[in-house]
């Protein structure tokens, strides 16, 4: 599922912008089954897992499918409305006193800067702001618990992929530091071929992320727009 959601968003991102007709209808096709499947993966809680068959959830699975179906809706297909508001009440009962996001409800109490990091951005995408407490209260936590310039999370590039988004959604002074921070610290990190080499994972997950954050000002790709 975690493929699937991002195969889903990258491909709802091309249908939006697809101008053949006959790509476009295949294009729909496709997504309307991704769509289909992740409906009927979602747990009875409101989440997802690394398998649509396993009636079980986590926070960063669950983000990913929450931001595949906002790029499709935004591309003009078909989302029923329930499973988004049963994901962001999922992402809002794994919230903790401090405004941290724990991995999933069944897991531990511990607030996980990543996984909260990631709760923010698609919580924007589903259109719930700042002006709902428990949103600004997971905000705050990733502001006191994320640094863009080293590591302190175990997951950074993870991290920042995802809080550059929140930050960059909100805009403004936090946005501006951020940049003025990240952009050039990405920019010492890239490798003399051009890569970067993101959580230890490998060059295209470090460069594939690095490469979001230093575009979202363009606004290339819908989903990133404000």
């Amino acid at each position: 599922m975690y493929g699937h959601g991002f195969a889903t968003l990258y491909l709802a991102s091309v249908f939006g912008m697809e101008e053949d007709q006959r790509k476009q209808e295949r294009l729909k096709r496709i997504l309307d089954k991704a769509v289909t499947l992740i409906g009927s993966a979602q747990s009875a809680a409101g989440g997802w897992i690394y398998t649509p068959d396993s009636s079980s959830d986590e926070g960063s699975v669950t983000v990913t499918q929450v931001q595949a179906l906002r790029a499709c809706r935004m591309s003009g297909l078909v989302v029923d409305k329930k499973v988004i508001d049963r994901a962001v009440t999922y992402i809002r009962r794994c919230q903790n006193g401090d405004g941290g996001i724990r991995y999933s409800l069944g897991s531990g109490n511990e607030s996980r800067p990543p996984i909260t990091a990631a709760g923010v951005a698609v919580l924007y995408n589903a259109g719930v702001y700042d002006d709902q407490p428990f949103v600004e209260k997971a905000y705050e936590y990733c502001k006191k618990h994320i640094t863009p310039t080293s590591d302190n999370t175990g997951h950074h590039f993870y991290t920042q992929l995802y809080w550059a988004q929140a930050l960059y959604q909100r805009g403004g002074k936090d946005w501006s530091d951020y940049q003025a921070k990240m952009n050039p610290y990405l920019l010492r990190q890239q490798k003399k071929d051009g890569s970067w080499d993101g959580d230890g994972v490998g060059p295209v997950y470090g460069t594939a992320i690095a490469l979001i954050i230093l575009q979202l000002p363009y606004a290339q790709v819908p989903i990133f727009q404000r």
